[in-house]
Parts: structure tokens; C-alpha cells; sequence
């Protein structure tokens, strides 16, 4: 038996040498042919009659961009009849998935005849064949879709639309999304529940609250979408918490507490939620009713059902237990705080540790301290990974000398500075001589100023390490501040980054406030911080940072980056964010830029959604 490997659309594949490597590890002796669906007005069933097939050929695989094989390892078309056989497309990110149905793996003698009949009769198989592929689209790519589906790529009419709604809300298309999902509606087409809940989540995004909330009903109410009714349950309870209408959180948590009693995690179509993650959700329609008792129990339960590893329900109990008793001192509050915990469960401690150190209950964190998995990281030494770091520079000369010496003096020491010069009008070269002697310090030059995100993208252009960073040339770092940041990603492989608590210092220098993260909260508003690293391979599914987002484009980083992957939270502070008058965010504070509400905005237009899912 050989099969031979179709990829289609290999242009838009994030990683393409990756796919390829992948490809060959599962089918090390088969034939691969790259398919493009962008020239010709051809379909995919066209394209693969004009492919060569070798003697020994009797199965073609369609593989897509940016695909990855989740079928079973024992897989072998010799157990399968002659015919076309389907494989589920799932499309994934943090916190959404969704499903569909493709014709994916074909016998050669259908091919030859009449394909599009056969794709009518697909072949049954207790074998599943299952690709899976990232639902957020590299923003780089993203125009690069426009022309290479105008066909059908997807193998199966009906599944199509769907395609195209998906493709469109991994680009943040919102408005075309929409448009496709009331085409489908109205065409009676396949995947009710999958078009109408990303039909709802894109009029969220545009805060059209009275247009999703009849949606909403309609959906509870119709039979048609009773495959996921849980998923909309849980929209219509972030809906009602975001809301200022009493008698719709009733009404949504009633709906809620149902649907825990009806139905079962795996009853969950496309928001990737747990029955703790609902719990919380039921426990903030409670405090916003004022039933504190029932919050309470409800994030209990979210801790217990999640075995004590839910950390947005120990942050929403501590801070709630601490708003509750603000009277009393803070050693009386931790006491309050530990009894709806388990003391007798690692786990448990270990988000005791996490609650007490965002709340500054610094004696009682160190307490707990041994039980995160940070205190038992071991130190990395410099031969490991390198690690670039990009150092954006305009007219920036104050501090430069402090914000340079603070890198090369890491105990971390395999790295590579790259300062980027956006156009200075006003000399830094006398900065940059006196470490004329470290060779690690690359100087590339823009012509003119381009700004912030451009610079970094620029800088991004020379990355050689296997992870990246940047810091402004304003700000400076703890010495242990690489060592320890590549300890937490060595030692958290799935991670696709890490953040650390940090410092506000004065144009002094001199540190007035510890800013103590509750970890990343992936709400479509969040700042990951200034002080980060991530995984370079990374980039290849989100792209660099957005230039057309000036002001706000590391926020809008941290969510591509958070979509792709875990954030790894270190609560250590490591970095010393430096606020003064001519700083860019002080600046914006000011009214330039239109402001945060005009930058935050800006942001909404693109992920709001993600506040509700």
C-alpha cells in the first residue's frame, strides 16, 4: 500500500518545512504533492485527477495548511473499501474549538471516475481520521485567504460556508462573518450550532447586545441547536454578567445551574469550559446579586471539581473573602481565606501561594511558596538556547546606558542585543561606543522613524535565539531576570511564554510599588506586562506585532500569543518598569493617541468576544 500525500495551499502553511518534516514522520515512504487552488478557477477533485500517481499508489490524502494528523497510529487503508472517506477539521485556539467534516482520503479508481457522486455516498469506516489546525490566523497570511479558497478546497459542498465563516473569524472578520452565518441560516445549511454561535460571538464583539440576546433566545428555544445547548447557556451567563439587568442574571443563572444538572462537560461543543469554569461563571451572576453565601459554596465547588488547579476561582474567592472582611487585619483575612481550601492537598497550597502573593500577604506566601512549582526549578546555566532581545530606540538616550548594562549583566549570559534605531534625529552612537567590547550588541538602523511596533518588527527580522523579548530603552531588569524567565519555559515545555511580576521606579530609579500579577487573563484587554519571553518558534502562527495598532500593540500581542498557547505565569518581579513624563504610556495617559479609551477601542473591534467565552 502507498499513499500519496496532496497539500493544499501549502502557501499559507504558518511553518511550511515543519508540515513537511511532520508529514514525512507519519509517511515516511510516501509521495507529497503541493496543491495550489488559487490559479486555474480549478476545484480540489480537479486538481488531483492532473497529479501523477506512481504503480503502487491506491489512496491520495488531501492534507491542508496548517494542519497537524490526530488519526490513530495503527492507521492502514488496507482495513478500508474501495470508495472517499471523511476526516473531522477541528479548528482550535484557547478557549474555542470547532468541528467539521471533510472528504480527506480517496481511492484512486474513484478519482478516476466520477468523484463528485462517490463524495455523496461517503464510506463508512470505524476508523476516525481527524486533522487538527489553529483557529487564529498569523495576521500575515490573512489576506493571502482571500485568494487561495475562491474554490472548493473544502471537498464537501455543505461543509464550505462553514470553512469560509471560520477562516474569516480567525481573521477577525467579523462583519463577513455574520453575513455568512445569516446566508446560512436562511440556506438551511449544515452546522446550525457552529454558524450560529460565531454569529453571536461577532455581534458581541461590536457590542450589539439586544441583536446576540435574541439570538440567544431564539437558539434556547429552537430544537435545531440542541447539540450545544450548554455552549449557549454559558454565552447567555457572560452576556447577563456583563449586563446591568437584574432580572436577565436571574433568568441566566437559573439557565446555568439547569444545564450543570443536565449535562455533562463533554456535552460542550465549541467552548473548551469545564463545569469549574461554569461555577465561577454562576458564582459572579451570585455576587452580582448580591448572594454572597451562594458564591461562595459555588467557588468551592469550582476549586474541588477542578481538583485545585482553577486559578480564576482561588483569585475570585480570595479577593472576595478579602472585599468581604476589609475591616479585620490581613492575618485574620488569610485565615478566612484558608478555610475553603484544602490544607491537606498540594494543589490546593500551591494556589495559596498564587492568591496570597497577588493580594501582598507577603509572609503568608512564602508560607505556601514550596508547594509551586517554581521554588524547585533548577538554574539554567548559558549553554543553553539563546535568547534575543530587541531594544527599540528613538531619541531614547536618558536611560539607555541603565537599560543596556541591566541586559549584559544577566547571569544569563548566551544572548544577543539587538538595538534597533527607529530614526533618532539626536545621537545614541555615544551610548552604544561604550560597549564597544561586547560582541553581542547588534546595531540595525531604520531611515526614518517608523514607530514602536515597526521597530520591534524590524529587530524581529534578526532574531537568532530560540526565544525573544524586547524591553524599552527607558527600563531595566533584575540581574536574574533571563536566568530564571528561560528556567520557567525549560522547565514548562507547552508553554508558548512566560510572564513575571514586576516594579514601578521613579525617573530615579528608585522602585514605589510591586505590581503582582494573578497570572494572564485572556479577556481580550490584558497586558501580559513588560516583562515576558516567548518561544521564537511562536511567531510563525501569530505574526509580529500589528503596526497598525501604535500604542496598543503589546496588548494586542499578548492575545495572539495567548491564543496560540500558554502563558506561563512567574510570580517573581524581575523587571523595573520606569514611570515618568516622557514615557510613551504617560503620554497616552495625557491624550495622545486618542487616549486609552480610543486605543482600548481599537482593541475591541478585534477580540471583544473574548470577554465572553
Amino acid at each position: 500500500m502507498k499513499c500519496h500525500i496532496c497539500i493544499a495551499n501549502i502557501t499559507l502553511e504558518n511553518n511550511p518545512e515543519q508540515l513537511v518534516a511532520h508529514i514525512q514522520d507519519i509517511f515516511p515512504d510516501s509521495p507529497i504533492t503541493q496543491l495550489e487552488c488559487s490559479d486555474e478557477h480549478r476545484t480540489i477533485f480537479e486538481k488531483l485527477k492532473s497529479v501523477s500517481l506512481s504503480k503502487d499508489t491506491e489512496w491520495i490524502l488531501v492534507w491542508d495548511a496548517n494542519e497537524r494528523w490526530q488519526a490513530p497510529n495503527d492507521f492502514c487503508t488496507e482495513k478500508l473499501q474501495k470508495g472517499v472517506y471523511s476526516a473531522s477539521i477541528v479548528f482550535q485556539s484557547a478557549r474555542l474549538r470547532a468541528a467539521i467534516e471533510e472528504y480527506r482520503l480517496i481511492h484512486k479508481d474513484v478519482l478516476a471516475d466520477d468523484v463528485e457522486n462517490a463524495c455523496l455516498n461517503n464510506t463508512e469506516s470505524d476508523m476516525r481520521l481527524s486533522f487538527t489546525k489553529p483557529l487564529l490566523i498569523n495576521q500575515e497570511l490573512a489576506d493571502a485567504y482571500d485568494t487561495a479558497y475562491d474554490t472548493d478546497l473544502a471537498l464537501a459542498k455543505e461543509a464550505y460556508p462553514v470553512k469560509t465563516i471560520l477562516y474569516d473569524f480567525g481573521r477577525q472578520r467579523y462583519r463577513e462573518v455574520i453575513g455568512s452565518c445569516q446566508a446560512c441560516a436562511t440556506k438551511s445549511m449544515a452546522y446550525p450550532s457552529l454558524s450560529r454561535f460565531f454569529q453571536i460571538l461577532s455581534h458581541y464583539n461590536y457590542n450589539e447586545v439586544e441583536v446576540a440576546l435574541g439570538l440567544i433566545y431564539e437558539t434556547l428555544d429552537s430544537e435545531a441547536y440542541q447539540d450545544a445547548q450548554k455552549d449557549f447557556a454559558y454565552l447567555f451567563g457572560k452576556l447577563a454578567q456583563h449586563v446591568d439587568h437584574r432580572e436577565l442574571k436571574k433568568e441566566a443563572l437559573e439557565l446555568l445551574l439547569d444545564a450543570l444538572d443536565k449535562l455533562s462537560v463533554r456535552d460542550t461543543q465549541f467552548v473548551t469550559s469545564t463545569d469549574s469554569d461554569l461555577y465561577v461563571l454562576i458564582a459572579e451572576l451570585q455576587i452580582q446579586l448580591n448572594r454572597l453565601e451562594e458564591a461562595t459554596q459555588s467557588l468551592v465547588n469550582a476549586l474541588q471539581f477542578s481538583q485545585y488547579t482553577n486559578e480564576s476561582a482561588a483569585h475570585r474567592l480570595a479577593a472576595m473573602m478579602n472585599n468581604a472582611h476589609s475591616g479585620k487585619s490581613k492575618d485574620e483575612i488569610a485565615r478566612l481565606i484558608m478555610e475553603n481550601f484544602d490544607l491537606e492537598d498540594r494543589a490546593s497550597k500551591r494556589l495559596l501561594f498564587l492568591v496570597f502573593n497577588h493580594l501582598q500577604m507577603i509572609d503568608w506566601a512564602q508560607m505556601f511558596y514550596p508547594f509551586h512549582e517554581s521554588s524547585s526549578f533548577l538554574p539554567v546555566t548559558s549553554q543553553h538556547k539563546l535568547v534575543s532581545i530587541i531594544l527599540p530606540v528613538y531619541n531614547d538616550n536618558e536611560y539607555l546606558y541603565e537599560a543596556i548594562h541591566s541586559i549584559l549583566t544577566q547571569t544569563y549570559s548566551n544572548l544577543e542585543l539587538i538595538v534597533v534605531d527607529d530614526g533618532s534625529h539626536i545621537p545614541i552612537d555615544e551610548v552604544l561606543q561604550r560597549f564597544w567590547y561586547d560582541l553581542r550588541i547588534q546595531v540595525v538602523k531604520l531611515d526614518n522613524n517608523q514607530g514602536l511596533p515597526a521597530a520591534i518588527n524590524y529587530g524581529l527580522k534578526h532574531v537568532r535565539g530560540a526565544y525573544a523579548t524586547w524591553i524599552s530603552a527607558d527600563n531595566t531588569v533584575h540581574t536574574n531576570w533571563l536566568e530564571n524567565m528561560v528556567s520557567a519555559l525549560e522547565h514548562q515545555a507547552d508553554c508558548a511564554g512566560v510572564v513575571s511580576d514586576y516594579y514601578h521606579i521613579d525617573e530615579h530609579g528608585i522602585a514605589f510599588e510591586r505590581k503582582a500579577l494573578r497570572g494572564y487573563t485572556l479577556n481580550g484587554f490584558e497586558n501580559m506586562g513588560p516583562s515576558f519571553l516567548w518561544r521564537s518558534s511562536v511567531l510563525s502562527d501569530t505574526g509580529g506585532f500589528n503596526e497598525a495598532m501604535f500604542g496598543i500593540e503589546d496588548r494586542d500581542f499578548s492575545v495572539r500569543l495567548a491564543l496560540s498557547g500558554t502563558l506561563y505565569y512567574l510570580p517573581e518581579p524581575l523587571y523595573y518598569y520606569r514611570i515618568h513624563t516622557k514615557s510613551l504610556s504617560t503620554q497616552i495617559t495625557n491624550g495622545r493617541l486618542g487616549g486609552w479609551e480610543a486605543l482600548h477601542d481599537q482593541l475591541k473591534r478585534k477580540w471583544f468576544f473574548l470577554h465572553f467565552v
